[in-house]
């Protein structure tokens, strides 16, 4: 049974990869992006939001930063997100890049982060307001990765599974 369930498991991911390389027109593992998520206060929608994560249509073979930036929170919205990365796996705490402090002076020195195959779920929090700080430090996350396709989503929003691989198509 259990390896009926592992064979099953490996032709998914197969189709799976095969789908985003029909639709996209890259392979997976050559597809580089980050996508940002400011937040703000929205304990609310966050449950809802990260389930919808959780059904992208997106194989582990892409390499893609998945960036939560928690920006002058004074609700559950961070313990939230470090809720969502521990039921990831293994989270990890790390040192930020000093140049990213002299532009965010209320940036927390250390992020959270997760790695499922080549995908990678960061929280940084900043005791700054405002979103357009909030995409500044997530734009700079993902250029120093060599992204140079960021992807923005705000958290109060619905993912259909294919949302993001559409936009990455264009």
């Amino acid at each position: 049974f259990e390896q009926r369930h592992e064979h099953l498991h490996a032709l998914a991911l197969e189709r799976q990869e095969k789908r985003w390389e029909d639709e996209v027109g890259i392979k997976p593992a050559d597809s580089h992006f980050s996508l940002l998520v400011p937040v703000y206060n929205q304990e609310s929608c966050l449950p809802s939001f990260v389930r919808t994560l959780l059904l992208l249509d997106i194989p582990l073979s892409v390499n893609m930063n998945i960036i939560f930036i928690t920006n002058a929170c004074n609700d559950s919205s961070g313990t939230l997100i470090n809720e969502f990365l521990a039921s990831l796996g293994t989270v990890e705490e790390k040192p930020l890049h000093s140049h990213l402090h002299l532009k965010d002076q209320g940036l927390n020195v250390n992020y959270k982060t997760v790695q499922r195959g080549s995908i990678t779920v960061m929280h940084l929090e900043t005791r700054t307001r405002g979103k357009a700080n909030a995409l500044h430090l997530g734009n700079s996350i993902a250029y120093e990765r060599g992204h140079l396709i960021a992807i923005c989503v705000d958290a109060n929003n619905y993912l259909e599974p294919d949302a993001i691989k559409l936009v990455f198509a264009h």
